[in-house]
């Protein structure tokens, strides 16, 4: 989805004369029609961060690129060959590509915090930083989308990573046209994992009642990640919690992680327990934005 289709969604601050809107292939600028400000678009990927946000953002790329341009070679060559992750949820893409599915065949539903891969092909993939595959950089704090311009909104393993869960939320019910979804999903047992940051954990009831609070009606809710996948992810970190710096921990969490990475996969046949929502990994909740009439 090029910048120009992606134009008629944005707020009006962003909107831009068409002979300015096809931006892809070369540096060009976004140029908004209200105030003058102007937005790079280099090779079509729009940089729609107000000037704060664009050095907030440089500071945290720079902290989360850290392990990949780590002078110790060792570091840098356990980042490159690191084992699998210890999550396994293989029906959590089938219920994203199902509620876009739900949406029609036109939807426009945004994945925010793609990086490098989105949820189903056609989606507007978003992000703060430019990663491979990024359609638009923006602050999902402060979504450069106008009111109801979208059918749906898909976030995983991105409100544990930001300041304010709350605003973030405000925004997805304020982009969400009447009758759209929004798809929420959390970890609730796991470690810290800064990405850049990490601040919070949900329990079932708590997301569910973020994701109410913000103006959704709950439709399903659920286990992501069972307890098997919890439970690789405990013994990976455990030897190397025990050891002091760096190096020790991250040698230690590399062959952990291969000696355990397989034991997520028992999550296939148990994550579906009744009671694998006590100690399980992570939660997810589908969410609708009432009718006018409801609301």
């Amino acid at each position: 989805m090029k910048a120009a289709r992606l134009i008629p969604l944005y707020w009006r601050c962003w909107l831009v004369p068409p002979a300015l809107a096809a931006c892809a292939g070369e540096e060009r600028n976004l140029v908004c029609v209200a105030c003058g400000a102007a937005y790079d678009c280099p090779d079509g990927v729009p940089i729609l961060l107000i000037p704060q946000m664009v050095e907030h953002a440089r500071a945290l790329e720079e902290s989360f690129h850290a392990a990949k341009l780590a002078r110790n070679p060792l570091v840098r060559l356990g980042y490159k060959w690191r084992p699998p992750s210890s999550h396994f949820d293989p029906a959590a893409f089938r219920r994203m590509r199902a509620m876009a599915a739900r949406l029609g065949p036109n939807a426009r539903v945004l994945d925010l915090g793609v990086r490098e891969r989105p949820a189903a092909p056609g989606l507007i993939s978003f992000d703060l930083f430019r990663f491979p595959g990024v359609q638009v950089v923006g602050d999902a704090h402060r979504l450069p989308f106008r009111d109801g311009a979208l059918d749906g909104v898909i976030s995983t393993a991105v409100l544990e990573h930001v300041e304010n869960p709350e605003a973030i939320l405000a925004e997805m019910r304020r982009v969400v046209r009447p009758g759209g979804q929004v798809y929420v999903e959390v970890p609730f047992l796991q470690g810290y994992h800064p990405d850049p940051i990490d601040m919070r954990r949900y329990t079932r009831p708590g997301l569910e009642s973020k994701v109410a609070e913000a103006g959704f009606k709950i439709i399903e809710s659920g286990v992501g990640g069972g307890p098997f996948s919890m439970l690789a992810w405990m013994l990976r970190e455990l030897p190397g919690s025990m050891t002091s710096g760096k190096t020790a921990y991250f040698v230690s969490k590399f062959v952990f992680g291969w000696l355990t990475f397989w034991i997520k996969y028992l999550d296939g046949i148990f994550r579906h327990a009744g009671n694998a929502h006590v100690i399980a990994e992570g939660y997810y909740v589908i969410g609708e934005c009432p009718a006018e009439s409801e609301a």
